[in-house]
C-alpha cells in the first residue's frame, strides 16, 4: 500500500486549490494508513508533507510514518497552516462549528468529490480485502436459519457470526420479513418469519476496514405473485450486469434499471447500486477498470412485501467479474 502515491494522486487533482482538509476517518485511513478513533484532520498541501491533526489522547499515532502528526490543543493550530489559502474540504463531513471557525481565516471550497475520487479505483490489495469481506458475508448468509425466528433474533445472530470471524458489521444488518420487506431500510423488530414471507436480508462484513454489501431475498413457500417478484428481480439484475461496460456513465445503468422496472410494471424506489470500498456507499460517475460496485435492483409492493438482490462486482481488464 503506497500512501505517498495516493497523496501524489490527490495533489495532481488540486486545480486551483492550495490544499485539501480531509475529515472523514475512512479517507484519512486511505491516505495515511491511520484511522482516527475520534475527530481527525488531515491537511494535504501542494509542496509539503501531509499533516495529521489528532487529539492528544491518540498518542499511538506517534508511530505513523506516512505524514507528520500534530496533537491538537486548539483549532487555531490548523489555521496557522492554512491562513489565507484556498482549501478544499469535505462538505459532507465538517461540522458547522468547525466550518464557522475556519471560514473567516481560510478560503474554503467544497471538494468532497475530488478528495474521494482516487478511492474509487482499487489496487490489488484493496480488491483482495473486499473479496475476503464478501467471502465471509456469503458464508454467514449460507448457514443462518430464518424460519420461526424474529427479525431481531436473526440480525443478532448475524452480528455474533461477524464477531466469531473477527470482523465487524459494515452497516446495521437489515432483516425484513413479510409486509416489513416493503420498507427499504427496515429496522429488525419482533416480527416472526414464516414460510410464506418474503424475507430480505441485507448485510456486509468489514474486513481490515474494507466493506462488503450483499442482499438476498428468501421465501420458503412462495405463491405465484411472490415467485414472480423474485424472478423479475433476478432477470433485471442479470440484464443490468450484462450491460456494464468500461467508460459508460453509471447513470446509464440507472436509466436502464428504470426502463426495465417500468416495462415489468414496477415503480423504481432507489438507485441501482454504488461503489464500495472503505465506505459502504461511494459515489460513482463513470465506470472504470479496478472499480468495485454493487448492483441491487429491488421491487417493493405495499401489503405484500419486497425483494432485493444485491451483488458485488469487480470491473477488471474491461470485464465484469462477480465477487459474490
Amino acid at each position: 500500500m503506497d500512501f505517498s502515491t495516493r497523496i501524489d494522486k490527490l495533489k495532481s487533482l488540486m486545480n486551483g486549490h492550495d490544499g485539501f482538509l480531509i475529515t472523514d476517518s475512512s479517507d484519512i485511513f486511505y491516505y495515511t494508513g491511520y484511522k482516527p478513533l475520534d475527530k481527525g484532520f488531515l491537511l494535504v498541501l501542494k509542496r509539503k508533507r501531509p499533516v495529521l491533526f489528532l487529539s492528544p489522547l491518540e498518542n499511538e499515532a506517534e508511530t505513523v510514518k506516512t505524514c507528520d502528526v500534530v496533537f491538537l490543543e486548539k483549532l487555531k493550530e490548523i489555521v496557522n497552516y492554512v491562513k489565507n489559502k484556498k482549501i478544499g474540504f469535505d462538505e459532507h463531513n465538517l461540522s458547522q462549528y468547525i466550518y464557522s471557525k475556519l471560514k473567516t481565516k481560510v478560503k474554503l471550497r467544497p471538494a468532497s468529490d475530488i478528495i474521494k475520487k482516487p478511492m474509487l479505483i482499487k489496487d490489488n490489495g484493496e480488491i483482495e480485502k473486499i473479496k475476503k469481506a464478501v467471502k465471509i458475508t456469503k458464508e454467514i448468509l449460507s448457514y443462518i436459519y430464518l424460519l420461526e425466528k424474529s427479525e431481531i433474533e436473526v440480525s443478532k445472530e448475524i452480528k455474533i457470526e461477524f464477531l466469531k470471524n473477527y470482523v465487524s458489521e459494515a452497516f446495521p444488518t437489515i432483516v425484513a420479513a413479510g409486509k416489513n420487506s416493503y420498507y427499504i431500510h427496515h429496522r429488525p423488530n419482533k416480527k416472526i418469519i414464516t414460510k410464506k414471507d418474503l424475507v430480505i436480508v441485507d448485510l456486509g462484513a468489514k474486513f481490515k476496514e474494507y466493506c462488503a454489501d450483499l442482499a438476498r431475498t428468501f421465501c420458503f413457500l412462495p405463491d405465484t405473485k411472490r415467485r414472480k417478484i423474485i424472478e423479475d428481480v433476478e432477470e433485471i439484475q442479470s440484464e443490468i450486469i450484462d450491460s456494464i461496460e468500461v467508460g459508460m456513465k453509471f447513470m446509464e445503468l440507472q436509466k436502464l434499471y428504470e426502463k426495465l422496472m417500468k416495462k415489468k410494471g414496477y415503480e423504481t424506489k432507489h438507485a441501482i447500486g454504488h461503489s464500495v470500498g472503505l465506505s459502504v456507499h461511494e459515489k460513482i460517475d463513470t465506470i472504470e477498470n479496478n472499480m468495485v460496485i454493487t448492483i441491487e435492483p429491488g421491487i417493493y409492493i405495499k401489503n405484500i412485501g419486497g425483494c432485493r438482490k444485491e451483488d458485488v462486482v469487480l470491473i477488471k481488464n474491461n470485464k465484469v467479474r462477480m465477487l459474490s
